[in-house]
């Protein structure tokens, strides 16, 4: 029994450092994990943009400059909402992930962003993370546990929790985040090694690349001390000197974003619809959710199917600390941390307590237990914290086919190895193909996740969007384009059904009714929206649209008066309010607005024509003939 527990104490801990195998047997393991990835999501190569790929790449203004963006990229927020008013606001979000879209930008220049480019360098990236993963625990546990490593890697390659990050365009910020991550770890650990100093700088750039690639790698100011102190800390020197550079490091990153969001009014809105924790009813509730979330991540790292492009309410709902799923989860994290904790402490190096650590580091971020982020639930949030877990699982797998703790990699072909290995990695490849297909495009992957997931609001929402946007236009047909619009609200009634307060929801439906002429439908819809966003100006300028449809004059006229009170550089508003006191014969209103209009903008076009139509009816003619002229510059066809 001794010999027995010295063995399985080994085997967690990693033992003594063994002997140097060949580098090239390494390479060529880096190289069939490369091609595992690869195949894994080669499926995804020929796939078009989806979901958050169009507001992100296609709808960045400095994106579709290519290469010449590439300075307004690093100097503005991950999403700029210029807004040009009488005081020149510029406003952003608070987040600052330029790296991504200068890919995205090096990509328009090179192939006019070419869906099909974007996912075979996505590809190659996740290829890449794969293969720095693998080398990173080569390096944190020694070659001894190279075998480990491998599972590790292969595991984290087919693992389908990773599909929406590999799958999804948008998700560019993550894999770069990883992947420079990853490779300033390597460096640090081969400089701790080696002790050649311009590794030691390059890791510190690689880490800055992280930081500018995705904030996730903030979790690494906790990563590097565990790594450096505990597990590589064969040299204390070298050890400090690799902090100091990553302090160093995140230093240039924090001044970076000073630098750029001191000339910009942020905003960080957390909406309900996407994260309800942000109007939980209690303190406590919103506690306990978050721990059910955290649950919900461990089930899907466990067993990961159904999986869904977003979680939202009500399917992830409001839970009390009684609940028993909630105590579940807690008591599972509880001993998670001090599973790891004691196994860091008696078994020095241990990869169990590395795995546990990184796990809880990473998720950390996205728990919603400190700061409530700008979504409940997302698989893209494991991206980071699956290593840990997959390393647990390697562990597990190892201990099955080899106690010694130091199993060859030549093991992996034996027949006990293959019982154990084959059905996982198969199981897993199988989910992971079958959801990239089901990334082909945003219609493609909402109609599978509202038929896996059919009481989630922001999923029906979306999917009626969808219909409502991309397949409206690519419709060319009257019948097709209705038909687009009445699919569309069929899912968004479906989505007010779950949550009717969405603002969102109710000022898209507004604007299909618009289209199609249903003015008291479009009128109801927009009295929704402003009963919860008053000054919301999308409502205010359809509702003004639909109150004109059904001839009800004044109350256009009121709501389009509000619209310019809060968005004066709007034109539209101008031209709407001018057919009212058109339609009222109130014709001074028509000049006055159109006044007001070429204060804003003296080349709209539009407001002169108003002008002069507006003089001549009240017999003007030397005014309406002067606006006429001036009206002609801009449409040339134009007659009084």
């Amino acid at each position: 029994m001794a010999s027995r527990q010295k063995i399985t104490h080994q085997s967690i801990t990693g033992g003594a450092v063994a002997e140097k195998q060949p580098v090239a047997k390494t390479l060529w393991l880096a190289i069939a994990l490369a091609l595992m990835a690869f195949i894994a999501y080669a499926n995804t190569l020929g796939h078009g943009f989806a979901l958050d790929d169009r507001a992100t790449i296609l709808g960045n203004p400095y994106v579709a400059k290519g290469v010449a963006g590439l300075s307004e990229i690093f100097t503005t927020p991950y999403h700029p909402n210029n807004i040009h008013n009488l005081q020149s606001t510029h406003t952003g979000d608070r987040l600052y992930r330029p790296l991504s879209l200068a890919l995205f930008a090096v990509e328009k220049s090179m192939s006019d962003l070419d869906p099909s480019t974007g996912h075979f360098v996505h590809v190659l990236l996740f290829c890449g993370c794969v293969v720095l993963l693998f080398y990173c625990v080569v390096h944190l546990f020694g070659r001894r546990r190279e075998t480990l490593a491998f599972i590790t890697a292969a595991l984290f390659a087919l693992h389908p929790i990773h599909t929406e990050v590999v799958a999804n365009l948008k998700s560019s910020d993550e894999l770069l985040c990883f992947f420079m991550g990853f490779l300033s770890l390597n460096l640090f650990m081969s400089f701790v090694q080696t002790g050649k100093w311009w590794r030691l700088a390059l890791g510190a750039l690689s880490l800055v690349l992280a930081l500018l690639s995705k904030e996730t790698v903030v979790s690494f100011a906790a990563v590097i001390p565990l790594i450096f102190f505990f597990y590589r800390n064969e040299s204390r020197s070298r050890s400090v000197a690799v902090v100091l550079c990553a302090i160093a490091a995140f230093t240039v990153w924090g001044g970076i974003r000073y630098f750029v969001f001191r000339q910009y009014q942020t905003y960080d809105p957390v909406l309900f619809m996407f994260n309800p924790l942000s109007g939980a009813p209690s303190g406590s509730s919103r506690i306990a959710t978050a721990v059910l979330v955290m649950g919900h991540y461990l089930r899907l790292l466990l067993a990961p199917y159904p999986l869904v492009s977003m979680y939202s309410y009500p399917a992830i709902s409001f839970v009390t600390v009684t609940n028993f799923w909630v105590l579940l989860s807690g008591a599972v994290y509880v001993a998670m941390f001090v599973t790891a904790i004691v196994s860091l402490v008696r078994w020095k190096k241990s990869p169990l307590a590395f795995a546990g650590l990184f796990y809880l580091i990473t998720i950390a971020l996205f728990s919603n237990l400190f700061v409530t982020i700008g979504a409940i639930m997302a698989e893209r949030f494991l991206f980071f914290g699956s290593v840990g877990f997959c390393l647990a699982l390697a562990l597990g797998i190892e201990l099955l086919i080899d106690k010694t703790g130091s199993m060859p990699v030549s093991a992996l072909l034996k027949a006990r190895a293959l019982y154990v290995l084959v059905p996982i990695l198969g199981i897993y490849l199988m989910l992971t193909i079958n959801r990239n297909a089901e990334w082909k495009n945003s219609l493609t992957v909402l109609t599978a996740d509202v038929a896996k997931s059919p009481n989630d609001a922001s999923l029906l929402y979306n999917l009626g969007n969808e219909y409502m946007s991309t397949v409206f236009a690519e419709e060319t047909s009257p019948t097709g384009k209705r038909r687009a619009l009445e699919d569309g609200l069929g899912y968004m009634r479906q989505s007010l059904a779950l949550y009717a307060d969405n603002v969102v929801c109710h000022t898209d439906m507004q604007y299909a009714f618009v289209q199609l002429q249903q003015y008291d439908s479009a009128e109801a819809h927009g009295i929704a929206a402003l009963r919860v966003d008053p000054d919301n100006q999308v409502a205010l300028k359809n509702l003004g649209i639909a109150c004109f449809g059904n001839k009800k004059y004044d109350m256009a006229i009121a709501a389009f008066r509000k619209g310019i009170k809060l968005s004066q550089w709007d034109m539209i508003l101008y031209s709407n309010i001018a057919r009212c006191f058109n339609q009222t014969a109130q014709y001074d209103s028509v000049v006055a607005y159109c006044r007001m209009a070429i204060q804003q903008d003296a080349a709209y076009g539009k407001a002169y024509m108003d002008m002069a139509a507006a003089y001549a009816r009240v017999g003007v003619r030397d005014s309406a003939l002067k606006y006429e002229a001036v009206a002609r510059q801009y449409n040339p066809g134009f007659r009084l």
